[in-house]
């Protein structure tokens, strides 16, 4: 094992990858006085001054073949007899002059310029010739001494080491290591198991295939490494608990992401309709094309040709026509449309061939009544193409609002962008000939009301509410939620009214409620009990808080009430259903009964706590302070009444506290106390 597990990781990936032995990846470190080992050092320990290619490594290995002249043995003069008599027509000699031992050896190139055959022929400089011959007799003067030597073939692999020049490598098979956090220093640990941890987080590797086409590599390339380099910038925040999702907008990397990905489908579709999911295939091509159209029998052979696309072309369009969008995304449905245009485009293409046109051109000029199923497939298709580039644009006229919807964390955002997205749903509507249709158009609608659930429920989540927030936050939070998903209906209303009172008549929307405003009028119910019983959770802590302390003097009472206030918190973390799903509706309800319950006890107990502390005040003008901000705040929790009713009580210590000052007055007016060192006090009353 190498002494830094880094270089063993990256050792032990390439050798399993590309099929070698580890000593060939040692061989590749150590050669060219170590440049290759510097430039993976760079690899690992880099940082953001270096040069962007040095994010990428690549290895690549090459296969050759050594062909040599290798000493086999020595030959004394009484077996040279009866070698040389063996083949002694195809016999080479050799003379040198030199030291020979067993690791000595001739190249072809050399042997052909300067060996001989026995019978004084001249050497045919070709390899093939050589092999054949296959031995080797040199008479060396040196020694006087004669050796056999045996043409002998190595296999050699040298693995090769580049973080540039990568269009060298398109015809070669070849594997990547990614660095996916380039600010992450690879430090060196102190197990190989945990150097796997840490490179297996921080780098992406895979390999290329020899004579992948480059459009093929592309696509894995932006499927398989930039989707995880390129993780949403509020993910990678929210991991670390440093955002609320609440209030992040979209950023340039999730626009980038998403532009990426789009790019990625783009380049699939480019590919297959390049490659053609199918081909109108023509058997025996030089027959059909180059038969004689006054043959019957030729004649027959293109109908029937046409009779077997017709039926290929029948099964591709319906096969086409049975797709539906799969993913309940919005941007999916747009997706859909593009990607269907570039099908039947394809299949159009396949149509348009040389080839077909010839062929359609023979029975055209005969009115072959085989041509009628093949124009009327062709119509259709033109047709379903039309249908979906029309469709295709109108959804790209709200793709920036979709977008929107899907990326943005700020709800307010989203509220802000509804009136822009209902406008241009209406416009889709009116101008569509497609989406004009209920049946058409309200999938697409629930789609995009889908979408607000879905990004509601990610974000309004119990758990998360309670650790990631203050208790303010959560109920803004749910607060901005609740509105959002009132929102979508008010701006469907708004709309509606539009297309009614529109002096052109258009078709109004008479959707159902059920399918649009199901889900999010249920959830905005639950985001309404939510924020009651987190401003419920915060009064209990505005109430027992430092100063009801300082006023009451009973501290372990006032921490004994906060610590049910603490447990009715931890309440929330027992719930384990999905309270966004009108199902568990019952579930829910008898969570809230709960905590309704639980917290009528904690109020009982706390009225009583109030009660008898205010009855039994230490200062009049620290309560009457403190009743003065709870004044000034907004609720309409019982205790805040209740605390409001203690200003008798308040009254009453004010009462005690000034009689007691005047009977203390009463008590020493006469002969008041001194202090020592202290002058005469005199009484005036003015």
């Amino acid at each position: 094992m190498l002494d830094d597990f880094r270089l063993e990781w990256l050792c032990r990936r390439t050798c399993q990858m590309l099929n070698i032995d580890r000593s060939i990846f040692i061989d590749m470190l150590e050669r060219n006085n170590g440049f290759n080992e510097d430039l993976i050092d760079k690899f690992l320990t880099m940082n953001t001054d270096l040069h962007e290619r040095s994010y990428a490594l690549i290895f690549h290995r090459e296969d050759s073949k050594r062909d040599v002249w290798q000493m086999i043995e020595t030959i004394d003069e009484e077996e040279l007899d009866d070698f040389v008599d063996d083949e002694i027509d195809q016999q080479l000699i050799l003379n040198v002059n030199e030291p020979i031992n067993i690791e000595t050896e001739y190249s072809i190139d050399y042997v052909i310029n300067h060996a001989r055959l026995l019978s004084g022929d001249t050497i045919d400089s070709s390899y093939e010739y050589l092999k054949n011959i296959q031995r080797l007799l040199v008479i060396n003067q040196y020694d006087n001494k004669n050796y056999y030597f045996e043409l002998k073939s190595f296999h050699q692999i040298h693995l090769y080491c580049e973080y540039y020049h990568y269009y060298n490598l398109i015809k070669k098979t070849f594997i990547y290591f990614i660095r996916t956090d380039i600010k992450q220093y690879l430090i060196q640990s102190s197990t190989f198991d945990e150097m796997n941890l840490i490179m297996n987080e921080n780098i992406i590797y895979g390999i290329i295939p020899e004579e992948q086409p480059p459009l093929v590599s592309l696509v894995e390339i932006l499927s398989f490494i930039y989707n995880h380099i390129l993780p949403s910038i509020n993910e990678q925040s929210l991991k670390n608990g440093l955002i609320s999702p609440s209030i992040e907008e979209p950023s340039q990397r999730d626009q980038l992401h998403l532009g990426l990905n789009r790019f990625r489908l783009h380049i699939k579709s480019t590919l297959r309709q390049m490659q053609g999911e199918f081909n109108l295939t023509i058997p025996n091509k030089n027959f059909l094309i180059n038969g004689d159209e006054t043959d019957e029998e030729y004649i027959e052979n293109l109908e029937y040709l046409v009779y077997n696309w017709e039926r290929i072309l029948h099964e591709e369009m319906n096969n086409e026509l049975n797709k539906r969008v799969l993913n309940s995304s919005p941007l999916a449905e747009l997706e859909f449309w593009h990607e269907r245009s570039i099908r039947i485009t394809s299949i159009l293409e396949q149509m348009k061939k040389d080839d077909v046109m010839k062929i359609i051109h023979i029975l055209k000029g005969i009115d072959s009544p085989s041509l009628s199923g093949f124009n009327n497939i062709k119509l259709q298709l033109q047709s379903y193409l039309l249908e979906a580039t029309d469709n295709y644009k109108f959804l790209l006229t709200i793709e920036r609002h979709l977008k929107t919807l899907q990326m943005t964390k700020s709800f307010q955002t989203i509220i802000n962008m509804l009136p822009n997205l209902m406008q241009g749903l209406k416009t889709i509507w009116t101008m569509s000939k497609y989406y004009n249709k209920d049946e058409r158009f309200v999938p697409l609608m629930e789609k995009i009301a889908n979408e607000i659930v879905n990004r509601v429920r990610q974000t309004i989540d119990i758990k998360i509410l309670l650790s990631s927030y203050t208790l303010n936050e959560a109920k803004n939070l749910c607060y901005q939620a609740k509105q959002l998903l009132l929102q979508w209906k008010i701006e469907y209303q708004n709309t509606r009214n539009k297309l009614e009172n529109d002096k052109r008549r258009f078709l109004t929307w008479n959707f159902e409620h059920r399918i649009l405003f199901d889900k999010t009028d249920y959830m905005s119910q639950i985001c309404d009990d939510l924020i009651q019983m987190l401003s419920n959770l915060n009064e209990f802590y505005d109430i027992f808080g430092l100063e009801m302390k300082i006023v009451t003097g009973d501290e372990q009472m006032v921490d004994r009430v906060l610590e049910h206030v603490s447990n009715l918190k931890n309440n929330f973390l027992s719930c384990h259903f999905d309270i966004f799903n009108r199902e568990n509706s019952q579930q829910w309800y008898e969570f809230i009964e709960e905590f309704k319950y639980r917290s009528s006890i904690i109020e009982q107990e706390a009225k009583i706590f109030i009660h008898t502390s205010f009855t039994q005040l230490r200062s009049s003008e620290t309560a009457f302070d403190m009743l003065i901000r709870f004044q000034k705040i907004d609720t309409t929790h019982v205790l805040a009444y209740e605390m409001i009713q203690q200003f008798t009580a308040i009254l009453l210590q004010y009462c005690k506290e000034i009689d007691g000052i005047y009977d203390l007055f009463i008590k020493y007016k006469d002969n008041p106390p001194i202090f020592k060192d202290k002058g005469n006090l005199f009484h005036s009353q003015s």
